[in-house]
């Protein structure tokens, strides 16, 4: 059911009352927490590690992640750090790469750093979740949606939801927008996040009464996927369903528009960037996509980050913001150590920027989701806080 909010002063003064009441819990928890002396394991700096893309494959992500986490270490240490700690956070620029990630963990962990965010790529974080278990060290993601990290119970968490829940949405909100799409197709990168995320669809498309026609996996940056365009044209879905990055994907999508592919193009929410509609132009009108929920309740911080880094807040930056905040009140709330921190982080109740962030026994977060839609060259909320995480539930929209 929509609910509608008349534009009038009311407006104002809710979206006020719902930052006071963000700044009360997100950052309320420093307040009580600087009460009390330091448990004895504390350092006199909190250092935090972080791996992520600062350059290379995937940065785009990685850049604005670490943005949204040094804003919220801004908050943190100005309310007064952690039982009066300040808090820092040691990066560390994989570029993309496995080998590198998993050196950059170790090294933490040879550090003595019992918490870790990141990394960006499913595929990366399905690596470092085993050494994660093993060394007893947190490993949280912001980003990787790879429904095998929930087989990782102890030390792993992440504050985005499973691709078995976006994959279940894709299926049902794709012919619910488009009436006429009774048949899909497929093309996904070729990592345990494209894999993941397509299985995941197709397992259930047929059950909102579709049909996976085609489906197709493919490598990062190749110069063109024209071959890959020929073969749906010949397959001629009702709709294209794209999982990737943003690099490739627009690619694909400027391809397609050379070859004159006429379908509904649905993608992952990855491709939720303003690059796709300033490169792929006109081509780019009406394609959807569903991402986690981002719906920002504090035009302060919309602000703030405009100010500080002269560019509209994307999806990575709030996540990055609200993980470090959650790592935040787990750090107050133990000793500094990674058994401790995890047990932590299984009784946050945390309401960030977009959302609430809590923890299941398998460290997942219930989902809820955003549809996008590229309108006049800009990606605009169709309907936001789609519910669509039980069997049962039916799509709402608030």
């Amino acid at each position: 059911m929509d609910i509608k909010i008349p534009r009038s002063n009311f407006r104002i003064k809710l979206s006020t009352i719902i930052f006071l009441i963000l700044i009360i819990t997100g950052l309320g928890f420093l307040f009580l927490y600087n009460f009390g002396p330091a448990p004895e394991s504390y350092p006199e700096e909190i250092k935090i590690g972080a791996i992520l893309p600062l350059s290379g494959s995937m940065k785009e992500y990685g850049i604005e992640i670490k943005q949204g986490i040094d804003l919220a270490v801004e908050d943190i240490n100005s309310a007064g750090g952690l039982r009066g700690r300040p808090v820092s956070v040691e990066y560390f620029d994989n570029i993309g790469s496995e080998n590198l990630a998993v050196f950059g963990f170790k090294g933490m962990v040879d550090d003595k750093i019992p918490i870790v965010i990141g990394p960006v790529s499913s595929n990366i974080a399905l690596v470092l979740a085993g050494l994660a278990e093993e060394l007893e060290t947190v490993l949280i993601s912001p980003t990787a949606t790879n429904p095998g990290l929930s087989d990782y119970k102890n030390y792993v968490f992440r504050t985005i939801s499973s691709d078995v829940y976006q994959g279940k949405g894709i299926a049902k909100v794709l012919p619910t927008l488009n009436p006429g799409v009774k048949t899909a197709s497929v093309i996904y990168i070729n990592t345990d996040y494209g894999i993941g995320l397509k299985s995941s669809f197709e397992d259930w498309f047929p059950q909102a009464g579709g049909e996976v026609v085609f489906s197709k996996s493919y490598e990062a940056g190749e110069p063109d996927y024209y071959n890959l365009i020929n073969e749906l044209k010949e397959k001629n879905s009702d709709a294209v369903v794209l999982v990737g990055t943003v690099e490739d994907a627009t690619t694909i999508l400027k391809n397609a528009d050379e070859m004159n592919l006429d379908t509904i193009w649905f993608c992952s929410e990855g491709l939720i960037n303003a690059v796709i509609p300033e490169t792929v132009g006109e081509y780019s009108e009406g394609i959807c996509a569903l991402m986690q929920s981002s719906q920002i309740q504090s035009n302060v911080f919309i602000n703030r980050y405009m100010k500080k880094y002269n560019k509209t807040v994307d999806w990575p930056v709030t996540y990055g913001y609200d993980t470090m905040m959650v790592v935040a009140e787990a750090v107050g709330a133990s000793d500094y150590d990674g058994k401790s921190i995890s047990d932590a982080l299984k009784r946050v109740r945390h309401i960030g920027l977009c959302g609430p962030k809590v923890f299941d026994e398998n460290g997942d977060i219930p989902p809820a989701y955003d549809i996008m839609r590229i309108e006049k060259g800009k990606w605009e909320r169709v309907k936001w806080n789609q519910v669509v995480f039980s069997e049962d539930s039916q799509t709402e929209s608030h």
